[in-house]
This record gives structure tokens, C-alpha cells and sequence, in this order.
């Protein structure tokens, strides 16, 4: 379709009735998740990732979406995390990007004569195609959460994209995505194809240049596969059917770990950022640049890992991890003594 509107541009009346067939199937997806969420009580994928997404406190995330559904915002509101959408009011909203962010504020505290705002967790969501409940009232853009609009301010397909991506608030949105891009010290993306002219070009020049990317999809679109290849620190994690597992790409490594889904976002975070003691794998020596050494003391944890495996590295809090891959696992002389020792059960004797 988009190729299609590209080369034959839709005149007014065909792209008003491509926005109001995508609402009304788009809304009617959101509905059915949103009503499951509803009647069995469940979490949205996107609700895993929030307690682990920022090391700061409060805690806070940047989110661009070209989606057009609500359910990043309903996601965050399940954790009782607040949404700045640059947009002020429920039935009758207006964009009001200043007072947005202020009605974040939970808490006002005094430090000696200072007084701070204490902020309660939240997201800062950028929808710089539109969003379902978006609306113009006039030269206003608008938002309400109750009804359907009969043609709500969503971009789809076609040239009219980048004519109306520079107008309001799709401009503002997608001014103060590209600066989130800028500030951030990592990103991570989650099923994004990196197939959109319109938005992806600040993006892809930001992951090029090496910061710390990791891509979470079910397939690897094309031209996602050349973001990896030309990037330095970026890894992507991608589903393989048969047989069933993960597989981790990046610009110097192709590797399979079998029976895990770590490219969906739900059981990324349960096998990967949900940790116990016993999940401990051993203690951080040294680090290089992108290389960590890390000594595994106890003789039987080396035979739950391998090469190509993924592993969690803690960072400077206790809530911030580092997601590295084993690239080599050697055994030390006194181990392989060890191991040379093992009884027929298969114990290893441990010594005093």
C-alpha cells in the first residue's frame, strides 16, 4: 500500500476514506486486547518491561510509537505508572505539552529552604503518526476518550504523510521523539521494521553512530538487517521457528539458543531482567570497552552456560542491567583437575 500511494498519489476523498477504514480496524483490535486485559485480568506485554526500563527514580521512559492504538498508555497505567502524551484532558483535551508533564508531579517536598517536585513514574509517549483519539476542533488539535472519530488525526500511507507530519501535533510529536532519540543513553525497539522514510532516518543514524541498541522482533525486516550490519553495538533478537528458539544477530555474530523466546518482549524480561540469587552466575573482574570477564566460581553453574548464550550484567544500581552475549567460556586448570575427577552420578567433588 505504501509503495502503491507513493507512486500513484490518493486525492482528498480516497485519503479520508483510507483514515476512517484504518481507525475502524485498528480500534477494533485495541478493543478486543484492551477487553481481555479486562475480563481475565492480564497484563499487556509492555506492562513486563516497565519496572526494569529506567535505573532512576522515579522511574522514566521515553516511548515513540507509530502505532496508533492506546495500549502503550493503557500498558502503563495497568502499573500504576502516569502518561504524558503532550495532551491535557479526558473528555474534552486539549495538547498542552507544559501542563502535560506538570500533572505528573505527586509530591511537593521542602529540603531546608529549597522546595522540590517529587514525580511519580511515568512514561513520555511520542505518536508522531496520530493517535485514535486525537481530533481538530477547528485549529485545535483535541483528544477524548469517549466516542469514535469519524476521522481522527492518524498519518497512513502515502505522500499526504509528509505533508501532514509537519503539521500540529504530529509535529511536536515527532520534534520531541527525535530529541529523546538524541538524549538517550540506550534504545531498545520492539517489533519496528525500520521501514519508514518519513521517521526512521534520525533513528538509524543514531543507532549507526553505536549506541547501545537492541532490537526485539519476531522476523528481521530487510532493511533492519542492514541497521544491524552497519552498526557497531547493536544486536537483534529474532524468532526461529524450526527448531523453536532465538536468534541473536549483530554486526559480527549469528548465533541459535534453542527453546527460548527471548524476542518477545513477555519472556525477554521473565528469563532475562527476573532474577533470584540462585540465578547468579558469578562476579564481574574486568571490563574492556564492550568486553566483560566474569569469574564463575562454582564448578556446576559452567554447565548451564555456552557460547551464544545471553546473560544480564549488573550495572551501577541495583536496577540497572547490561545485556551482554558469551562470546568463549574456558575452565581454569584446577577446574578441568576437577571435572577429570567427576564420579559416575556425575557430581563433581568440590573439595575443602
Amino acid at each position: 500500500l505504501e509503495g502503491a500511494l507513493l507512486k500513484h498519489p490518493a486525492n482528498d476523498a480516497i485519503e479520508s476514506a483510507i483514515i476512517k477504514i484504518t481507525a475502524e480496524y485498528v480500534l477494533n483490535e485495541e478493543q478486543k486486547a484492551i477487553n481481555r486485559c479486562i475480563s481475565e485480568n492480564k497484563k499487556l506485554k509492555f506492562s513486563y518491561l516497565l519496572p526494569h526500563i529506567s535505573a532512576c527514580t522515579p522511574k522514566t521512559a521515553r516511548v515513540i510509537t507509530t502505532n496508533y492504538d492506546r495500549l502503550i498508555e493503557f500498558a502503563a497505567e495497568y502499573e500504576d505508572w502516569g502518561v504524558d502524551s503532550m495532551m491535557v484532558g479526558r473528555y474534552w483535551g486539549k495538547h498542552n505539552p507544559d501542563l502535560s508533564a506538570k500533572l505528573l508531579v505527586e509530591d511537593i517536598v521542602a529540603k531546608g529552604k529549597t522546595l522540590k517536585l517529587v514525580y511519580r513514574n511515568h512514561i513520555k509517549i511520542y505518536k508522531p503518526h496520530g493517535s485514535l483519539d486525537w481530533f481538530m476542533a477547528g485549529d485545535t488539535p483535541m483528544t477524548s476518550c469517549i466516542g469514535t472519530m469519524e476521522e481522527p488525526l492518524i498519518i497512513t500511507p502515502g505522500v499526504g504523510k509528509y505533508k501532514r507530519g509537519y503539521e500540529q501535533p504530529f509535529d511536536a510529536h515527532r520534534e520531541q521523539g527525535n530529541r529523546a532519540i538524541d538524549d538517550a543513553s540506550a534504545i531498545l525497539c520492539i517489533g519496528y521494521g525500520f521501514n519508514d522514510d518519513h521517521l526512521q532516518t534520525h533513528l538509524t543514524t543514531r543507532i549507526k553512530s553505536g549506541i547501545k541498541t537492541l532490537i526485539l522482533t519476531k522476523t528481521l525486516s530487510d532493511n533492519a538487517r542492514e541497521v544491524v550490519k552497519a552498526s557497531s553495538n547493536c544486536k537483534a533478537l529474532i524468532l526461529n521457528e524450526n527448531p523453536e528458539g532465538t536468534i541473536v544477530v549483530s554486526n559480527s555474530e549469528y548465533a541459535f539458543i534453542p527453546d527460548v523466546n527471548w524476542w518477545d518482549i513477555e519472556y525477554f524480561v521473565k528469563e532475562k531482567l527476573n532474577f533470584e540469587d540462585k540465578d547468579q552466575l558469578g562476579r564481574v573482574v574486568t571490563v574492556d570497552t564492550s568486553r566483560v570477564l566474569i569469574s564463575v566460581e562454582e564448578h556446576e553453574q559452567m554447565t548451564s552456560i555456552a557460547v551464544g548464550n545471553l546473560i544480564a550484567i549488573n550495572g551501577r544500581t541495583a536496577n540497572e542491567f547490561l545485556i551482554g552475549i558469551i562470546e568463549r567460556v574456558t575452565r581454569s586448570i584446577s577446574e578441568k583437575l576437577l571435572l577429570d575427577e567427576t564420579s559416575d552420578d556425575g557430581s563433581i567433588p568440590l573439595g575443602e
